[in-house]
C-alpha cells in the first residue's frame, strides 16, 4: 500500500531515538509508528500480527504502560546494538507490574531501523 511505501522515508538518525520510538509506540498503543521504523523483516512481523487488525492498536491484555525506561545500548557487532526495554503497567484490576522487552536497532549505513523485538514479558524481580 502506499503508507507502507512511504514508510520508508522515515529515517531515524540516532540509535537510542529508534529505542524511545519503539517504547512509546507500545506505550500509546501504536502499531504504525512501531512499522515505520523497522526493517523489512520487522514490518512482515507486524504486518502478521495486525493482519485481523486494520486500526493497527496494540492490545497489550489488561495492561497500560505509564512508563518506560530504557537500558545502555550493547554494542554486539559494527551495526546492530541492544536494549532492554523495561516498562511499568498498571493492570486494570489495579495492580502495578514491571515488564521487559529486549530490542535490537541496526545501523543500515543511512539511518537505524529496528532488527528484532522480543515479546513483552513480566520483569523478574532481583
Amino acid at each position: 500500500t502506499l503508507w507502507e511505501q512511504s514508510s520508508n522515508f522515515v529515517k531515524i538518525l540516532n540509535r537510542d531515538e529508534a529505542a524511545t520510538l519503539w517504547a512509546n509506540g507500545i506505550k500509546e498503543k501504536n502499531g504504525t509508528l512501531l512499522f515505520v521504523i523497522s526493517n523489512d523483516n520487522v514490518k512482515n512481523q507486524l504486518k502478521n500480527l495486525f493482519k485481523d487488525n486494520p486500526a493497527w492498536f496494540i492490545e497489550q491484555n489488561q495492561n497500560i504502560i505509564q512508563s518506560f525506561t530504557i537500558s545502555k545500548p550493547k554494542k554486539i557487532s559494527k551495526t546492530l546494538y541492544t536494549y532492554e526495554i523495561t516498562y511499568k503497567s498498571l493492570h486494570t484490576d489495579g495492580y502495578s507490574q514491571l515488564l521487559k522487552q529486549n530490542l535490537s536497532i541496526e545501523n543500515t549505513g543511512e539511518c537505524f531501523k529496528i532488527s528484532e523485538f522480543s515479546d513483552i514479558t513480566p520483569k523478574k524481580q532481583k
